[in-house]
């Protein structure tokens, strides 16, 4: 074979078979293009699978997505406690529970009681409602239970005659009145028992502390007290208030009024 034509065919063939190597070449690239394109889509469809599955998990243990979140007390709320105190000390929790469960008139925001306070109790894990928490002006307002046909009247005496502070709330107690009386044109001290058997309602003036809690202070150079009389018996001691002095004494339980002369200089010592 002449040179000329060996170098054609040799040239021909070289052509050839590089353009058969490209086209051979061009085989594995194309199956690993598809090999990573199908890989980046069962990653994909892995992960919507998992997040479906956490979800659908999440929603099993809320019920099917009947959850609510709702404010409950994590420990004892004493009534009288204000609800901004109860909330700094960690007394009021958040947990989620069944819709089912929720109570009518539980708080969604703690805002909705700031500002109030406990109008009783509130024991642990109970819910909050906004029924739960009134204004200090609310709870004021409440407290003395009185007797029927009578009411509350306060008196204030000295540590001595207010039997040196031994006297609480339900105790019974006597007045005793001291007055300057006329008689015969002149004047004389009369000592005499006011009023008998009389109920002690409370001792001490209702305070509140700055976190909103109710409490009784007792006076160091003082007695206080507040006590349940009827409308004739209060003109009474309002009326030795006012123009004499007072002292009390302590009755045991089931003691009775017990009838005295009273006392002047003229029998003072009878």
């Amino acid at each position: 074979m002449p040179d000329g034509t060996y170098h054609e065919e040799t040239s021909r063939r070289g052509g050839e078979g590089n353009r058969e190597g490209i086209r051979l070449a061009s085989i594995p690239m194309s199956r690993r293009t598809v090999a990573l394109i199908a890989a980046v889509v069962l990653a994909a469809v892995a992960t919507v699978a998992l997040v479906s599955f956490v979800q659908g998990e999440r929603d099993k243990a809320r019920g099917s997505g009947e959850a609510v979140e709702v404010f409950v007390a994590k420990d004892t709320i004493p009534a009288g406690k204000s609800a901004d105190a109860a909330i700094s000390e960690g007394l009021i929790d958040k947990t989620t529970i069944p819709t089912s469960a929720l109570v009518v008139g539980a708080v969604g925001q703690l805002s909705e009681i700031s500002g109030k306070v406990a109008a009783a109790t509130v024991f642990p894990n109970e819910q909050i409602v906004a029924g739960q928490f009134v204004t200090p002006a609310q709870v004021r307002r409440s407290g003395l239970e009185i007797p029927n046909n009578q009411e509350a009247i306060s008196l204030e005496v000295g540590i001595v005659p207010g039997v040196s502070d031994f006297i609480n709330p339900g105790d019974r107690i006597s007045i005793l009145a001291q007055m300057t009386v006329q008689r015969g044109g002149q004047s004389e001290a009369r000592l005499t028992y006011l009023l008998q058997n009389v109920e002690v309602l409370q001792v001490g003036t209702r305070a509140f502390t700055e976190e909103g809690e109710e409490t009784v202070a007792r006076s160091a150079k003082s007695v206080i007290m507040t006590v349940a009389l009827r409308a004739r018996d209060a003109e009474k001691l309002a009326f030795a208030i006012f123009n004499g002095q007072l002292y009390l004494t302590l009755l045991p339980e089931g003691a009775s009024p017990t009838s005295t002369p009273g006392r002047t200089l003229q029998n003072a010592f009878n």
